[in-house]
C-alpha cells in the first residue's frame, strides 16, 4: 500500500509548524502500520521514536517514550499507552497480569493485578 501523495504533503506541512501528538494518535497510527501496513513493531518502534525527536513536536504524552520502548521490548501497544496516561494517579488496576510483566519495573504508576 502507498502513502497518497497529496496527504504526504499535507503532513509534511503540518510537521513543519509547532504541533502536538495525541495519545490517541499514537494508538490509530500504531494500529494503521501494524494491520494495514504490515510493519513489524521495530519499524514502527523506529518510526514513532523518530517522529518524538521532530523539533517542531510541541506536545506529546509525557510518558510516550517511556511506551514506546517498552511496545520495542513486546508489551501491547495500547496496554502501555493507558499507564502512560494513567498519572496523575497512583495505581492503574487490571486483571491481566501480563501487562505488569510487559511493564517492566519503571512504569510510570504502580500495577495491581486481582488474582
Amino acid at each position: 500500500m502507498l502513502d497518497d501523495a497529496a496527504q504526504s504533503r499535507a503532513a509534511q506541512t503540518v510537521l513543519e509548524a509547532p504541533w502536538v501528538l495525541l495519545a490517541s494518535v499514537l494508538l490509530e497510527t500504531e494500529w494503521v502500520l501494524r494491520s494495514t501496513y504490515r510493519w513489524p513493531r521495530d519499524r514502527i518502534a523506529d518510526a514513532f521514536e523518530q517522529v518524538l525527536d521532530l523539533p517542531t513536536l510541541a506536545q506529546a504524552p509525557l510518558h510516550a517514550g517511556w511506551a514506546v520502548t517498552r511496545y520495542r521490548a513486546g508489551a501491547d501497544f495500547s496496554d502501555l499507552i493507558h499507564l502512560a496516561l494513567a498519572p496523575p494517579a497512583e495505581r492503574l488496576v487490571t486483571f491481566d497480569r501480563r501487562l505488569a510483566r510487559a511493564a517492566g519495573p519503571d512504569t510510570p504508576v504502580q500495577i495491581e493485578t486481582f488474582s
